[in-house]
């Protein structure tokens, strides 16, 4: 999941040659209903099953090129955590214990190169390209220790893939008057 700032038309859509752009953004996910298909799955409850958690700020840098060319990086930070109630084998009750596994830190980087389609003159509309390559930069063999000794946490949470990636992306505006529809896909 990305998120992405809105593009509004006119001359202020585009970077400029020798200008850089900063963008932040911050997301929370939190997944403790669980499913099989469409069917809750009512053997795993929040006390039962695992919650997962993931707190993640983004932050982008872009340097034009010239007002149609860009170079971009995306640095995510990640805080996750993969929490669940289990009973202890040979603790002799069959009370559940909370399990609390987690990660954090950088994640994989993206390196992106992309370019506007029709001319920046104009500020009705435009469709920006970009191509990246993911990094293995975030840590894909992070451990937790779980009853005193250290295990890979699942690999939810997970700062890293441990693999390359191609991250294409298209990013659209169009303005109607005093209203700009925005859409980005990657």
């Amino acid at each position: 999941q990305r998120q992405n700032p809105s593009v509004f038309g006119g001359e202020g859509a585009y970077l400029q040659k020798g200008e850089w752009e900063f963008r932040t953004s911050f997301f929370r996910f939190v997944s403790d209903k669980h499913y099989i298909g469409t069917e809750p799955n009512t053997r795993l409850t929040p006390y039962t099953g695992p919650v997962n958690t993931r707190n993640q700020w983004d932050f982008n840098f872009t340097y034009g090129l010239t007002s149609r060319w860009a170079l971009s990086l995306d640095v995510p930070f990640q805080i996750q955590s993969y929490n669940l109630h289990r009973v202890v084998q040979g603790s002799g009750t069959n009370q559940p214990v909370p399990i609390n596994t987690g990660a954090s830190g950088i994640g994989d980087l993206t390196a992106r190169a992309g370019y506007w389609l029709f001319s920046t003159k104009q500020s009705k509309g435009n469709i920006f390209v970009s191509m990246g390559l993911e990094f293995p930069t975030g840590d894909s063999s992070a451990t937790s220790f779980v009853y005193g000794r250290a295990v890979p946490v699942d690999i939810s949470v997970q700062p890293g893939t441990g693999g390359w990636g191609i991250a294409p992306m298209v990013q659209a505006f169009r303005s109607f008057g005093r209203v700009t529809a925005y859409g980005v896909g990657t």
